[in-house]
């Protein structure tokens, strides 16, 4: 009876100490040569309304979105392992882009896409084939060519000092800031972080953690050019789970994300105030697999 109440007590002792061991967060830098299957897919259901100064409904407009994106990348070259490659190749075995009901026909659809930056622009062309460009573009330009060249927001979200599990963590507000106002589709004026860990565990030889992300943003404007002048508070939220090797030698992971919007924003109704209001949102998941394992 003594004996297996010892056995015991080590055992929650060993438990303790595995609950209290504190863990380096370490996120893998990719090197050329390095060659991932990326699974994305991204849904959104967003009501625009359109109303009178008093609140009274005169319009509403639905858009709904769904892309799905199934591509192996190898990288070619590399500067610095903190910013995208400056040449890489995409060859996609699934793309599916459908927004308001009507599926884009997409050149790249099942080839090979060469992806290269030169003279400060990233440029697209089908392996052996034509440029890609214009309309055909936009998702590839969107993604590559943004303003600035900032660190990965997943970085910037990082933990900076060892963490035990069920610590939680807040990312700096200023590079987070600068970061979302590079890609000129949202101007932010406030961003708030933070993050926890829950889970530490072991796979296939390496370590992996489970953090909770969470980021809300006030915005001011949406569009280029802040073309639309949002009214205070315009709030759009990422609350996330990252599912990812944290030991610094894989990049497979994988981060599950729920993204919502609520806005107003004050427009002109050919001469008489109107309110433009925006609700909504919806999931996005990306799992990465490194198939060059070392």
């Amino acid at each position: 009876m003594r004996f297996s109440v010892a056995i015991a007590l080590l055992v929650g002792f060993a438990t303790v100490a595995r609950a209290q061991e504190t863990h380096t967060i370490t996120l893998y830098k990719p090197k050329v040569g390095d060659t991932v299957r990326i699974v994305k897919t991204e849904k959104a259901n967003v009501l625009i309304e359109i109303k009178d100064k008093d609140g009274n409904p005169l319009k509403e407009i639905k858009q709904i979105s769904n892309e799905e994106y199934n591509y192996v990348e190898t990288i070619l070259e590399l500067p610095d392992a903190d910013k995208k490659p400056t040449k890489l190749k995409r060859t996609y075995e699934k793309l599916v882009v459908d927004k308001d009901g009507g599926k884009q026909d997409l050149p790249y659809a099942n080839k090979t896409v060469l992806i290269e930056k030169k003279d400060g622009k990233y440029t697209f062309r089908i392996d052996g084939g034509d440029a890609i460009t214009g309309k055909d573009a936009e998702a590839l330009d969107k993604e590559f060519n943004k303003k600035g060249e900032g660190k990965s927001l997943d970085r910037l979200l990082m933990p900076t000092k060892p963490l035990k599990i069920g610590d939680t963590w807040t990312p700096a507000s200023d590079e987070l800031l600068k970061e979302l106002n590079r890609d000129g589709g949202i101007s932010a004026n406030k961003v708030s972080a933070k993050g926890k860990l829950t889970k530490v565990y072991q796979k296939d030889g390496r370590k992996f953690g489970i953090m909770d992300i969470t980021v809300d943003v006030l915005a001011g404007a949406l569009g280029e050019g802040k073309a639309l002048k949002l009214d205070p508070p315009a709030k759009l939220s990422f609350k996330g789970i990252m599912d990812v090797c944290i030991d610094g030698t894989s990049e497979t992971g994988a981060l599950k994300l729920d993204i919502r919007m609520d806005a107003n924003s004050k427009i002109d109704l050919g001469g008489m105030d109107g309110v433009l209001v925006i609700s909504g949102g919806g999931p996005a998941v990306e799992t990465r697999t490194q198939l060059n394992k070392k």
